[in-house]
Formats: C-alpha cells, sequence, structure tokens
C-alpha cells in the first residue's frame, strides 16, 4: 500500500512527489515515456553528441515554486540567473535595440528600461507607463479581453506591440496576443516585471532540463525509499471496497494507494476518467485549448550574436539562444530557434524551415555568408493550455470530489499562465493536499 501514486513524470508530478518523499511518505511515481519532465524534457543528439531540449524555457526570477522544487532535489546551481533582465531586440532589416531593467527600486527599473529602450518612438515609450498603471488598478474585465483588445483601449501603438508587448506575450504565455488573454499577461507583468527587478531576472538551465530536474527528482526520490517506473501506463484510476485506490497499469498489474495525484495533460486525463465516477468532473476540460511551440536547434558556420539570448520583432522567429553562453563549460554549439503559438510554422518541411531561418538571421544580423549546415526540428503540438476569453470553468481545482484523487499540471486553476512554474506551484498544492488528508 503506497501512501500516494502519482500518474505523470512531468514538471508538476515531479514536484508533488518530492514534496511527498521529503515528508517521508512513502510514493510512487508512474511515467508511461522513457524520459522525465514531459514537455520540458531533453536527450543527446547521436549525430552531434550534444544534448537537445524538446523546447527552450526561460525563468524569471520571480519563479519562486520552481526555485524551492530545484533547491529541494539539489539542483538549483544548475539554473543561471542573470543580474537583471536584458536581451537585444532586433528588427528584420538590422534594426537593434536594448531592453533592459536598471539598478533602481520598483516599478522605475522597468520604467527607465522602456524609457531607453529605442525600438519605440519616444512618444510610445512613454505611453507604455498605461500599461503598468493598467496592472496596477486591475479592471475586471481583463479575463474577457484578449491581450490585442487590452492594449488597444491603453493607446499602445503598432511599433509598441509588434517590438514589445508581442514579444513579451509570445514568450511568457505561448499564445498569440490576439487569444490571449489580457488577465494573464497581467499576472506575468505584476509578479515578474513590475514586482521587482530581482523578480524580472531571466533564468536559464545549464544543464539540459532532464538533468535539470529530472534526474536528480528520481535520486531524490530512491533516497528515500520511494520508487519511479519509466514506461509505465496507467488504463484506469479507482476506489476499492477498503476505500482506497486502486492504479490498473496498462500491463494488468494493479498498484493500490491511500491517495493518487493524476499529473496529465487534458485529453490524457479525460481518457483515463471514461466511464468512472470523475468522468462528469473532468469533461470541462474539453474546452482548454492547446497551443504549440516550435524550437529549431541549428548548427551554424558562424557565431550569429554575442548575448545569451535575443529577441526578433515582425519575423517567423521570436527567439533565439546560444547554448554556449548559456553554459560556457559546456560541449554545445548549436543555438535554439523558437516560435511560439506556432500553429503555421509546425507545417513546413524542415528543410523550408532551415532555409528560413537561415534567410531571416542573415538580414537581420547582417551577415549575408552566415550558414546553417543541420537543424533538429522539435514540434511540441500541445505545448501550453488555456481557456477561451473570459472561459475558465477548464481550469480545474486540484481537489477533486474523489476522497484521496487529486488533479495537476500547468493546465490546473493555479492563477498563473501555463508554464514551468505553474506546473511546479500544482504539484506542491496536490502534494500539500496529500499531507493534509494524511494528517487527519
Amino acid at each position: 500500500m503506497w501512501d500516494c501514486i502519482i500518474i505523470g513524470g512531468g514538471c508538476s508530478g515531479l514536484a508533488a512527489a518530492t514534496k511527498l518523499a521529503e515528508q517521508n511518505l512513502h510514493v510512487l511515481l508512474l511515467e508511461k515515456r522513457s524520459l522525465l519532465g514531459g514537455r520540458a524534457s531533453s536527450w543527446v543528439d547521436r549525430q552531434s553528441g550534444e544534448t537537445v531540449d524538446n523546447g527552450q524555457h526561460m525563468f524569471l526570477g520571480c519563479y519562486e515554486e520552481s526555485k524551492t522544487f530545484l533547491k529541494r532535489i539539489g539542483s538549483d546551481s544548475n539554473l543561471h540567473f542573470w543580474e537583471a533582465f536584458s536581451t537585444p531586440m532586433m528588427g528584420p532589416q538590422g534594426e537593434r535595440a536594448h531592453l533592459k531593467t536598471w539598478n533602481l527600486p520598483a516599478p522605475w527599473h522597468l520604467g527607465m528600461g522602456l524609457l531607453n529602450y529605442r525600438a519605440l518612438p519616444i512618444r510610445q515609450r512613454l505611453f507604455a507607463a498605461r500599461v503598468a498603471r493598467s496592472v496596477q488598478k486591475r479592471p475586471k474585465n481583463l479575463a474577457e479581453l484578449s491581450v490585442d483588445q487590452w492594449l488597444e483601449t491603453l493607446k499602445q501603438g503598432h511599433e509598441s506591440r509588434t517590438r514589445l508587448w508581442d514579444l513579451i506575450t509570445l514568450a511568457t504565455l505561448n499564445i498569440s496576443p490576439k487569444e490571449a488573454p489580457a488577465d494573464l499577461l497581467a499576472t506575468v507583468l505584476e509578479k515578474g516585471f513590475l514586482a521587482s527587478r530581482e523578480a524580472s531576472r531571466i533564468g536559464l538551465s545549464k544543464v539540459g532540463l532532464s538533468e535539470l530536474h529530472g534526474e536528480p527528482s528520481k535520486t531524490f526520490l530512491y533516497q528515500r525509499g520511494s520508487e519511479l517506473r519509466l514506461g509505465e501506463g496507467v488504463v484506469r484510476v479507482s476506489r476499492n471496497v477498503e476505500k482506497n485506490q486502486e492504479v490498473i497499469l496498462a500491463g494488468g498489474k494493479t498498484e493500490k494507494a491511500k491517495n493518487v495525484i493524476v499529473a496529465i495533460p487534458p485529453p490524457a486525463l479525460r481518457k483515463l476518467f471514461a466511464g468512472a465516477s470523475l468522468e462528469s468532473h473532468v469533461r470541462p476540460t474539453e474546452g482548454l485549448r492547446a497551443f504549440p511551440i516550435l524550437s529549431v536547434h541549428a548548427w551554424c558556420n558562424q557565431i550569429p550574436f554575442l548575448e545569451p539570448l535575443a529577441g526578433f520583432w515582425d519575423q517567423n522567429y521570436h527567439w533565439a539562444f546560444r547554448k554556449d553562453r548559456i553554459d560556457p563549460s559546456g560541449n554545445s554549439k548549436h543555438i535554439s530557434l523558437v516560435t511560439s503559438s506556432a500553429k503555421e510554422m509546425l507545417e513546413r518541411s524542415n528543410e523550408d524551415l532551415k532555409l528560413l531561418a537561415q534567410d531571416e538571421l542573415r538580414k537581420t544580423l547582417r551577415m549575408p555568408t552566415f550558414n546553417i549546415s543541420r537543424i533538429l526540428a522539435v514540434r511540441e503540438r500541445e505545448a501550453t493550455w488555456c481557456p477561451p476569453l473570459g472561459k475558465k470553468e477548464g481550469r480545474l481545482s486540484v481537489q477533486t470530489p474523489e476522497p484521496g484523487v487529486y488533479l495537476a499540471g500547468d493546465w490546473t486553476d493555479t492563477g498563473l499562465p501555463s508554464t514551468i512554474e505553474g506546473a511546479v506551484k500544482s504539484g506542491h498544492l496536490a502534494a500539500q493536499k496529500v499531507l493534509e488528508r494524511m494528517s487527519r
């Protein structure tokens, strides 16, 4: 009899499992894939021998749940935070500006950064303060407005949107500004960019994402007498006559537990509970929409830019990351190009993606001899989840009507966007519910 069985080895499941094991509970974590980390995992590319992530993830200084999780498993030293938010922003014709926060008290740290952001006309830099004031006042209808609609009411011009707000929206929400709920962007701005200079700092993993949280979590669990099984799918969860939970594995074996945390994406969740007592409870997740991310890992003949990351406006690729600048001691020589909310880009062939990246970077960086010899494209079709504007029914609570069964995942009702921080927070919330139930 396990104290808790956790279904799903993504960030939410790992956070829940390690928090429970930390309190000496007997935990079994089941993951049907051969990798830990879910949508934030990594593997070694056979051709180059370099570690590649299934998607580049950027942390912010305000990610307190994530920092707590990584510190618990002894991996916090693998996450590097720069002293301030600082990144070059580039246009399609070689235009270049720098967006950074200043060493000043909030909100002046961001205000001075926007005033000196030369990609915008001076009038629009001044108007950017209206967004900060709106975040502080928090209009009640923000959840019903798209980011585009919200910015329009605040008189944000075309340059402000394309060269600033659109890129921030895509980077933090992975949703186009036309579809993204304004309240989610307001939450990001409030907790990250407006709270303090430290909260807005950029953090990037110096190791592959599986090495950042997957493998250390596995070690942590085994050291505390818990267990983790890869390649172990689950077909059903039910309550037995002793009022404990039975988890039926794909191979036919049954595991029993006092509690179960289900930390899987909405489609898999509905399939798991089809015909069960929680079927109607999880049905509202049908309203959640999936948004994709395209990551193109590219090996080049020249160093395209000096900084660890760069943003691109009015282009198909939104962000680029230099692996050798993120971890100078590592062996990675490739760059990673990211397109958020990449519905159209996903359907392009790898050759088209390679030629498009090469052409855009040549113009943007003014490097006519820049060439890409090889790419590895990763298409994450269900990278993030979000309800339609004004409808939050699909973002369920971690608590369910079934005693001893809890939910976790970045799509649950954490009050945060669908990010690593949201996933880890949901895992911690679900684990806390289990601890409270066990104490009773």
